[in-house]
């Protein structure tokens, strides 16, 4: 038995006592670190039991024969303070039977104990993020919840949330979820020995992050946070935390697929709060880990003849697997970039892989057929693969216009911007049915809801795409200033249809809130130095009414929202001065947009001053929004600002004077 456990199963504490009351890593120095900065150095009390400068050498239960399996303790004793502090206590039988749980506990606490040979059917795998036996402090308020709990959450993840985007191929994911609630014991075909156990390495730094965003977007009167404890349901930053501090320690060791997904969804969550930054830094890890394990390279799956053909399809559809997660990261990569203005982490000059297939990863991959429509399916269906193909090819787009450096305000070829406006179009135009606004197919959205959002989406990220491509060049061509005000049109009213569906709890997402607040403060810009025909004028002012409502009952919950609407409602109100119209909205009912343009940012005068919201526009700011899973609407770190905005503004170039003698154009366009 390990010997840092003794004869009653209790690990021997070799931190101070207020390291331990604190939770904190201790050097076991007398004083500590710790106490020494806190200035309690006379509080610095060690057991008896417990050694200076370094725990004991645990004792292998298995002993190595060459010595080959003594690692240095460091990283051993980094993993185990970290998962205590992290973890905590846990009843046992919540989650395993009390025997499993101890055996598993010695594998965490330990991480000295010899590995057991790669091919025997049970390893001892590093920090699974399993709770630990009642005999550690009681840190109750970060556990994880029951088995039960804790698989019905995964459930809710990938049957309401994963869907929209795919991040994450539910079988892969069950695979090893089986395997770590075994301790390990098993084998898969398309992975060795060493590459599972770097997987399930990584696992739980994924799951906590699952288990971050279930919570984050679950409705508060789900029935399943009912049967969590306060402190579990109140812990969406805690388990995405979690989830970051294991991979911190599991980075410097490891590459794997599992390693990667974490990362990746931990961008999409800080993404949710409004810390972008912080995102777009996960992110890039996420991509510099997959490029470690060279997923931005194409690689070809053949029938070797000392291999068994099941093991030959588990390995071709890996192979798609990887391909599919690269194109994740290509896609979140271009969107982070086009919608932060950021440099790209991923340059296209050095991939070489194909795109993925168009079809849905088969449950059993051992038997499932490598084809584009599998037999029996209807090839009309709504895949895992529908919304990231086209994705994919906009992104495309987008590095080549970041390559063509098309944002200088007078390129030498305008050609070029109206080969890309072009080909931005047809994507939309020959997307699926399922995902067109045209010609489109509806007929899937009660078995597919969340084809309804991806629509959505599409037309919105293409839409955002063309404002970035036409936006340096509004202030002297007029092609320009038509399709970067209809695509602004598109995407407000794309996104009230989102809005229409979003519940409450959901206002915290960022990405509603960005493409609103860009595409209606470009519209404003616009819209106060052109003259148009009064239904259009009209049609503007609703949509920008729409805009600010929707923004004010947004900004409880995003911060994006919040600090957007102060600098929208000047503009609006500068927009309606011009024109003479009242404050309060028209009856008027704009006709839903048939286009796929440009739309997002703008430009008014610098300095605004945030004002009170009109007491004209009368909309409940519903005080009494569930703040589970929201962010605290004052931190810090809230990089969608208003100086965000008001960046925003500075970017569009105000007309020159010489096109106002194509006012004509102007009064003539009613986009119907």
């Amino acid at each position: 038995m390990n010997s840092q456990h003794n004869s009653s199963g209790r690990r021997v504490i070799t931190a101070c006592s207020e390291c331990h009351r604190r939770k904190q890593k201790c050097d076991r120095r007398s004083p500590c670190n710790n106490c020494v900065a806190r200035k309690v150095a006379g509080k610095c009390l060690y057991r008896e039991a417990a050694r200076i400068g370094r725990a004991p050498q645990p004792v292998s239960s298995t002993p190595s024969s060459d010595g080959a399996d003594e690692p240095a303790l460091s990283s051993r004793d980094e993993f185990q303070e970290k998962g205590d502090t992290l973890i905590g206590q846990h009843d046992p039988n919540q989650f395993l039977t009390s025997q499993r749980n101890n055996d598993f506990h010695n594998q965490y606490s330990s991480r000295g104990t010899s590995r057991a040979d790669p091919n025997t059917t049970t390893r001892n795998h590093p920090v699974y993020g399993l709770p630990s036996p009642p005999s550690l402090p009681n840190t109750n308020h970060r556990h994880l919840p029951s088995t039960t709990v804790l698989q019905e959450l995964v459930d809710v993840y990938f049957t309401r949330y994963n869907p929209q985007f795919n991040f994450v191929e539910r079988c892969y994911f069950d695979d090893l979820f089986k395997l770590w609630l075994n301790h390990g014991a098993g084998s898969l075909l398309y992975f060795n020995a060493l590459q599972l156990e770097q997987e399930l390495d990584a696992f739980p730094a994924l799951l906590f992050q699952i288990l971050g965003l279930v919570i984050q977007f679950l409705p508060p009167d789900t029935e399943l946070l009912s049967r969590m404890t306060r402190s579990e349901r109140d812990s969406a930053q805690r388990y995405s935390d979690i989830s970051s501090d294991l991979m911190k320690i599991y980075e410097a060791r490891k590459f794997s697929i599992t390693a990667v997904q974490a990362y990746l969804l931990r961008a999409v969550w800080l993404k949710n709060v409004g810390r972008a930054v912080e995102a777009w830094h996960s992110l890039g890890t996420a991509v510099r880990h997959a490029q470690e394990l060279r997923l931005h390279e194409g690689r070809d799956v053949h029938q070797d003849p000392s291999r068994k053909v099941t093991e030959t399809l588990s390995l071709f559809w890996l192979e798609e697997y990887r391909r599919r997660l690269w194109a994740n990261l290509f896609v979140y990569d271009g969107l982070m970039a086009l919608m932060l203005g950021r440099p790209r982490t991923i340059n296209t000059g050095d991939c070489d892989f194909r795109k993925p297939m168009n079809c849905d990863i088969p449950t059993e991959r051992s038997e499932g057929l490598p084809l584009m429509i599998p037999l029996g399916s209807d090839p009309n269906a709504p895949n895992t693969a529908s919304l990231i193909l086209p994705l994919y090819e906009l992104v495309f787009l987008f590095h080549e216009m970041r390559t063509q450096k098309t944002s200088t305000p007078h390129p030498t070829d305008y050609s070029i911007i109206s080969d890309l406006h072009d080909r931005a179009s047809h994507i939309i135009q020959t997307a699926p049915a399922f995902l067109r606004q045209h010609s489109q197919d509806l007929s899937w959205d009660p078995l597919y809801p969340h084809v309804t959002y991806q629509r959505e989406n599409l037309l919105s990220m293409i839409n955002l795409f063309l404002i970035t491509l036409h936006r340096p060049h509004v202030g002297v061509h007029a092609v320009s200033q038509k399709a970067a005000l209809q695509a602004s049109i598109t995407i407000l009213e794309s996104q009230q249809r989102i809005f229409d569906l979003t519940p409450r709890h959901l206002y915290s997402y960022v990405g509603s809130a960005f493409c609103t607040i860009d595409a209606a403060l470009l519209l404003c810009v616009m819209s106060t130095n052109m003259r148009y025909r009064d239904s259009l004028k009209q049609r503007i002012e609703h949509l920008l009414d729409q805009s600010t409502e929707r923004l004010t009952k947004m900004q409880v919950a995003s911060v994006a929202a919040k600090s957007g609407l102060q600098v929208l409602q000047d503009c609006s109100r500068k927009l309606k001065s011009i024109n003479g119209t009242d404050k309060t909205n028209s009856d008027f009912l704009a006709p839903v947009i048939a286009g796929y343009t440009p739309g997002s940012s703008v430009n008014t005068t610098s300095g605004i001053a945030p004002d009170e919201l009109d007491s004209s526009f009368n909309v409940p700011l519903e005080p009494d929004i569930s703040t589970i899973g929201l962010p605290d609407l004052n931190m810090d770190f809230n990089y969608f600002d208003t100086d965000f905005w008001l960046g925003h503004l500075d970017q569009i170039p105000l007309p020159v004077p010489s096109l106002l003698e194509h006012e004509v154009a102007w009064d003539a366009m009613d986009f119907e």
